[in-house]
């Protein structure tokens, strides 16, 4: 059934992309964006992004405390780092693809791991407003669990490389930005 559903997504997009205008519809350029957005790995957080004519560079941080009454303390930061490129656009919506790196670790006690994962997201970005917008990402995920287990992302918990269509059945990830 996820299955089903992601390619009934991917081929709206898709087809929304085929008779969507150019790129060059809307521009981006010296813009500043500030919002919150989970991306496909799991990196979920302050997002930040800042275009340079067609190409943006992003970057998202979460950080977590947790301090039990009893139990050790646990502590965790991620941090996703990477690029989109806009391939087709429409009034209020923009279609890009785009590269990252999540690096995520995460401390419990004398326990630590580290988690690397690289994603290449197909991302649609609908505009509210001319300074607010939405985001839904959908993708693929190769990740890099380490001996102490998953440190970010849904799936097997055991250490190995894992590679993943998506990551939670209709959206892998989502956001929202307020532009500058």
């Amino acid at each position: 059934m996820r299955r089903l559903m992601l390619v009934g997504v991917l081929g709206t997009l898709l087809l929304g992309a085929a008779g969507a205008r150019p790129a060059a519809a809307r521009s981006n350029d010296g813009r500043l964006a500030l919002g919150a957005a989970q991306t496909l790995g799991g990196v979920s957080g302050i997002d930040l992004v800042r275009w340079f004519g067609k190409v943006g560079f992003n970057a998202t941080l979460g950080a977590e405390v947790v301090s039990p009454e009893q139990g050790d303390s646990a502590k965790g930061v991620a941090l996703a780092l990477g690029g989109l490129y806009p391939i087709a656009s429409a009034d209020s919506a923009e279609l890009s693809i785009g590269g990252r790196v999540d690096l995520a670790y995460f401390s419990r006690g004398d326990q630590s791991a580290t988690q690397i994962d690289l994603e290449l997201p197909l991302r649609v970005e609908w505009w509210l407003a001319e300074a607010l917008s939405l985001s839904v990402e959908v993708g693929v995920v190769v990740e890099l669990v380490p001996a102490e287990g998953r440190v970010i992302g849904s799936g097997a918990a055991a250490e190995g490389t894992g590679l993943s269509l998506g990551d939670s059945g209709l959206v892998g990830g989502a956001g929202f930005h307020f532009y500058f």
